[in-house]
């Protein structure tokens, strides 16, 4: 998925390239320092099955100002050992397995809908 995408290939070339250097400078926008998000902007934690045994479409949310845990929006896929990433604004779930075959697709997580679409 990420080698057939011509953008995520220039971004995996990059980071090759910074980590084979000997020297490595502070010169590219991607090498600043994250500034921390404050808790007090942060609303939900989502969480997902990373090494689950049993593949699982269930999403469970933390609200953080009720200091309850609720069950979320069941993905499309059954999944286990994926891979999550945050990419505008979108929790995306990528690859895994669903019991039977690795997966190779991808599906995302808008907390204002409150959804789980595809993304092609």
């Amino acid at each position: 998925l990420i080698r057939q995408n011509p953008e995520c290939k220039d971004y995996l070339l990059e980071a090759y390239r910074y980590h084979l250097r000997k020297e490595r400078t502070e010169e590219s926008v991607r090498c600043r320092p994250r500034q921390p998000i404050p808790l007090s902007k942060v609303t939900a934690l989502l969480l997902l099955s990373f090494r689950c045994k049993t593949q699982v479409r269930s999403v469970d949310v933390y609200d953080i100002h009720m200091g309850k845990w609720f069950a979320g929006p069941a993905m499309d896929n059954r999944r286990s050992t994926l891979g999550v990433a945050v990419v505008d604004q979108l929790i995306v779930a990528v690859g895994g397995f669903d019991g039977a075959t690795g997966l190779s697709s991808a599906e995302a997580f808008d907390a204002r809908q409150g959804t789980f679409h595809h993304l092609k």
